[in-house]
């Protein structure tokens, strides 16, 4: 069981350090607010979470060891935070995606959630709808 953990610390070493991730951006273009949300972490044998992106902190260099945040509530979460924090009274076109890495025979999995929406304002009064 030793020489198994000896060998698995490397690996677990690799993950923590490239860790998890968690952006989000909101891009102003021809007059549309988008926001774009990316959440990423790894888990050993897709059972063990071993890093994830600091859901609190998107754009910082956290990561959360042992924790599974990677999950579309949480990038929910996140896009209700910046339409908050812009002002919007909600959004639309609302997409999300999922890509899967397996590395090391099915070993270690990385899963990065994306998601992303248009921020919808309420209209200034007297201005069309």
């Amino acid at each position: 069981m030793k020489s198994f953990l000896k060998l698995l610390f490397p690996f677990v070493m690799i993950g923590v350090l490239s860790g998890g991730c968690t952006y989000a951006r909101v891009c102003s273009e021809g007059g549309h607010d988008i926001c774009v949300i990316a959440n990423s972490g790894w888990k050993f044998i897709d059972l063990i979470p071993i890093a994830s992106g600091d859901i609190d902190n998107p754009n910082a260099s956290g990561t959360r060891i042992f924790a599974d945040t990677v999950t579309l509530q949480n990038n929910m979460k996140i896009l209700d935070r910046y339409a908050r924090q812009r002002g919007a009274v909600g959004y639309r076109s609302l997409t999300s995606r999922t890509t899967e890495e397996h590395i090391f025979v099915m070993l270690f999995k990385r899963s990065i959630y994306h998601t992303s929406a248009e921020l919808v304002y309420d209209a200034p009064e007297g201005s069309p709808q």
